[in-house]
């Protein structure tokens, strides 16, 4: 979750050519729209800094591994605000249960706090994970029979979507957890993610996040009362009996495994069958050689990134591909533009499911590379995997699909199918 960017205000360049007069914002209505027209623009130039929004974009490959595997550039997001607490204003009343699940968020944090929560969570994860193959490949089949009874297929209201909500409430153990109030509050959350998302954006997002939190403080009760063996029951027991972390980190933990998986899936599926549809090549390709799987996940991973920016604060200055950023600035990495730049990938605007070169940062890369990759990645082969085995007709319903209008996460609202 990406917050509301504040740097300095803009100043004279401290190198020449270092900080642009003019640069394009990653998030208007114009780049929402095709991003990597932008983009392939923004990579003809260093790093520029955008006077309008006070931070730094960082769009080609090499700068963007550099800035998030850079020890001067922070996470922390709670830090910043207690730094420089005229930038952060104290949010509304409304804003309080989004507020305070975003503080304790490892995913914002720096080490030491952040190794540890992570590494609980990596534990935690473990044992499910072993099973989460099986119950994927199941739930895509169950989902798959229905639509084809229905005799239709929305990608996304039928596949995607009922997948990772399934399977994220199953692994977290969160069953009691109503699928029309965890939606709802992915969707808002992701939509918060823009540093232009609305004020009644946010508050909507802040009242589902207090409503998803009763309900998962409910199932903690009930495991305290009698201990299971799902992430919730884990980290339940890793409060109590390690330490391990916080009262006030448990929920919060749960509750990012349970939006940064929901919507980084949904999105991954969707861009990719858009993707294979619009290059009909590809998509025989995988139907009739489903040894190619694997690399077709990471070649859509490159080509159409679920998540495609996040953001580090730097600590003190420091030099990232010429531009001297200064302490207290914010860098914006462009994960999308890294992952199409010509001078890391050939040919990066073609979609290629034997590419030999698969790294790719739509993950991120360094200490918060996503803890949820190795999910995001089993459902996403799941649920293509199967369309290519048993739908190879599959086709798009021509002009029938929506992009979400969001900048940070991108992603479909509908994808409906054929075939």
């Amino acid at each position: 979750m990406e917050s509301d960017p504040r740097g300095e205000a803009d100043r004279p360049p401290s190198a020449p050519g270092a900080r642009e007069t003019h640069c394009l914002n990653p998030f208007s209505p114009e780049s929402r729209g095709n991003p990597y027209a932008v983009y392939e623009q923004l990579l003809q130039r260093p790093a520029c800094w955008n006077p309008e929004l006070r931070l730094w974009l960082f769009s080609r490959h090499a700068d963007c591994v550099e800035v998030l595997s850079h020890p001067r550039f922070s996470r922390n997001i709670t830090g910043a605000r207690e730094s420089r607490p005229e930038d952060f204003p104290s949010p509304p009343e409304a804003l309080a249960a989004l507020s305070a699940m975003h503080r304790q968020w490892f995913l914002l944090m720096d080490p030491p706090d952040h190794t540890r929560l992570r590494a609980v969570t990596k534990r935690a994860l473990g044992p499910r994970m072993k099973e989460l193959s099986l119950h994927v490949q199941a739930t895509v089949e169950a989902l798959l029979f229905r639509a084809r009874q229905k005799g239709e297929l929305d990608i996304i209201a039928d596949l995607a979507a009922p997948l990772a909500r399934t399977t994220l409430r199953w692994l977290v153990g969160a069953d009691e957890l109503d699928s029309d109030l965890y939606q709802r509050w992915a969707l808002a959350l992701a939509r918060c993610g823009d540093a232009s998302a609305p004020l009644a954006v946010r508050e909507a997002a802040s009242a589902a996040t207090r409503e998803v939190s009763q309900s998962l403080q409910a199932s903690v009760t009930r495991r305290r009362q009698s201990r299971r063996g799902d992430v919730l029951g884990l980290l339940v027991a890793a409060q109590e009996d390690e330490q391990a972390l916080s009262e006030e980190e448990l929920l919060p933990t749960c509750m990012l495994l349970l939006f940064g998986g929901y919507d980084t899936s949904v999105n991954l599926i969707g861009n990719g069958v858009l993707a294979l549809m619009e290059h009909r090549a590809q998509w025989e390709a995988l139907c009739t050689q489903p040894s190619r799987l694997k690399g077709t996940v990471e070649e859509v991973l490159r080509f159409d990134t679920p998540l495609q920016l996040c953001s580090r604060m730097a600590q003190e200055d420091v030099e990232v591909g010429g531009a001297a950023v200064r302490s207290g600035e914010w860098a914006w990495v462009l994960l999308g533009a890294a992952n199409r730049d010509p001078r890391r990938f050939e040919q990066p605007d073609t979609l290629d499911i034997q590419r030999p070169d698969l790294q790719h940062i739509a993950f991120g890369h360094g200490i918060h590379q996503c803890v949820g990759a190795a999910l995001a990645r089993m459902e996403a082969q799941g649920a293509l995997g199967m369309l290519a085995r048993d739908l190879p007709g599959l086709r798009l319903v021509p002009g029938a699909w929506k992009r979400r209008d969001t900048a940070v996460f991108r992603g479909l609202t509908s994808l409906p199918c054929q075939g």
